[in-house]
């Protein structure tokens, strides 16, 4: 059917080969799990190379939904859901992050009484999405969440998350300002976008939900990252944790040419390694990503650090931290960071630390952003209840977007070799100060 080529986060793009079956087994997955209608209209501003949204559109063909196509200017996204008013926003988890910030710091700026106001209304709503998966509040929806909700148009009844992980806390914030289920979805080039989800009346966020209809999954044990399907949890509950493998008939056939890659990736008898780590717990069974095999690193000690998991945590630890890369090698004992805080994040952090936005790149204007970030990454490291090899010690500060830097994929994932040899120099003299 197409070749969809892979984001290429860990190097070259593979040349995934997309059968008819595979995207026509995914119809099926998705009538089962999203209740499309063809009442519903979609804005597609997604890149259309990416696996996710190329097989959006052709679920939403099949389902006879309007498609209407964007500007062309993704800063101009706003204006164009205004006047398409799509009842279906599909996104990726920068972008929910960034309404997310974008809310909260609207919020900081009304008046005391307001920011009470609404903190009741959040966890009112939060309380009854979690006891009772209802998203909606007649009252605070009137006076607050439905003036959020003309963000994205008005009239959005679904929205769905995928391409990568996103915090539980924001799933929740988000639901209850718009008012309306947001799916988490998992899936991968090499699996047709869609192989598990949630569901729409499922309260409990943190999890990507169970298997679609057409696969079928295992967890195989990772001894060297001490992860077993006969793990238990704190309480002693059966909780199976390794690598996920998938198989069905949204499996592709292979990468173009690339026997290699064949090799690493998909079994003789129809397995896919996904080389995600996940695990199954509680008495529902949801499975959740908490880890990532492939992009693990050794510190000095002989101790793994999975970097990914890292960076989704520590981007958490402040509203004006846009993007975050952990660094590091078996040549060292401890982790770095590069952060990036662009221009409005960067402008707000030197006024609360007093400093003259223009003299940033002085050393000590530098260190003491340094230790500003640090003391915030140090804050959600404790909350994470993290290890101490998991704790940022040093930290190289970018004011220029990742995107601009050529350092994100279309699907707004890290280039992780182009991210590394971006900062690598950087890298090497923070080192070297640390170990002085």
């Amino acid at each position: 059917y197409a070749f969809s080529y892979t984001s290429g986060t860990t190097g070259q793009p593979k040349g995934a080969m997309i059968s008819h079956q595979n995207i026509i087994s995914v119809f099926n997955s998705a009538r089962d799990r999203f209740n499309f209608l063809e009442s519903d209209s979609y804005l597609s501003y997604l890149p259309m190379a990416h696996v996710m949204e190329r097989v959006i559109i052709n679920i939403l063909i099949n389902y006879n939904v309007l498609i209407c196509i964007f500007s062309g200017d993704i800063l101009k996204l706003k204006e164009d859901l205004a006047i398409f008013k799509p009842t279906i926003f599909i996104s990726v988890p920068r972008l929910f992050n960034k309404f997310y910030d974008t809310i909260k710091a609207g919020l900081k700026e009304k008046s005391k009484f307001t920011q009470k106001l609404v903190e009741f209304a959040v966890n009112s709503k939060i309380k009854k999405l979690e006891q009772n998966g209802v998203y909606s509040h007649a009252f605070f929806d009137l006076i607050i969440f439905n003036k959020i909700k003309e963000v994205l148009g008005g009239r959005v009844r679904l929205m769905l998350t995928g391409s990568a992980p996103i915090s539980d806390s924001v799933l929740k914030f988000l639901k209850i300002c718009f008012g309306v289920p947001l799916l988490e979805a998992y899936g991968q080039t090499e699996g047709t976008a869609l192989e598990f989800s949630t569901v729409q009346n499922d309260p409990i966020g943190g999890h990507v939900g169970g298997p679609a209809l057409n696969i079928e999954f295992k967890l195989v044990d990772v001894p060297e990252m001490n992860y077993f399907s006969t793990d238990l949890d704190e309480f002693g509950n059966f909780q199976p944790r390794g690598e996920l493998w998938v198989r069905g008939p949204s499996i592709i056939p292979g990468y173009y040419k690339q026997e290699d890659k064949n090799i690493e990736t998909f079994t003789n008898d129809g397995w896919m390694l996904s080389g995600d780590i996940a695990q199954i717990e509680g008495s529902e069974k949801k499975l959740k990503i908490i880890d990532r095999k492939k992009n693990i690193f050794k510190l000095s000690q002989g101790e793994y650090i999975a970097p990914e998991k890292l960076e989704n945590i520590y981007r958490l630890s402040d509203s004006r931290i846009s993007q975050v890369y952990i660094y590091g090698d078996s040549l060292h004992s401890c982790i770095l960071a590069a952060v990036s805080i662009e221009q409005n994040g960067m402008k707000s952090l030197t006024e609360e630390l007093n400093i003259n936005i223009s003299e940033i790149s002085s050393s000590e204007n530098n260190l003491k952003l340094q230790k500003k970030i640090i003391e915030l990454m140090d804050l959600k490291a404790k909350e994470y209840k993290l290890n101490s090899l998991e704790k940022v010690i040093g930290v190289v500060i970018e004011t220029r977007p990742f995107n601009e830097l050529g350092l994100l994929t279309e699907a707004f994932k890290l280039k992780r070799i182009e991210t590394r040899d971006f900062f690598k120099k950087d890298f090497e003299a923070l080192y070297k100060i640390l170990n002085m």
